[in-house]
């Protein structure tokens, strides 16, 4: 079975100097095997995109998420979710 290895960091990697401002580190995997990817994962996050932009180009970057900013802005809006 093929399978679909993601790997991600995110946040202050640096030792000496720590960010007070975002003071941890993540790294994060993601394995799923390539039918599932293809046949449930990207369906349901292509249709996520279409319900919340109306297209798929939409790139879902966490701190944009996070701090409900950019595309994201309308997060702020309680109304809307």
């Amino acid at each position: 079975m093929p399978i679909n290895v993601y790997i991600d960091e995110s946040g202050d990697h640096s030792m000496t100097s720590i960010s007070p401002d975002f003071p941890v580190f993540v790294l994060a995997m993601f394995v799923v095997e390539t039918c599932d990817y293809c046949s449930t994962l990207v369906p349901k996050v292509y249709q996520l995109k279409h319900d919340f932009f109306g297209h798929e180009c939409i790139p879902l970057h966490s701190i944009d998420i996070r701090k409900k900013r950019n595309n994201f802005s309308f997060l702020n809006d309680v109304d809307k979710h």
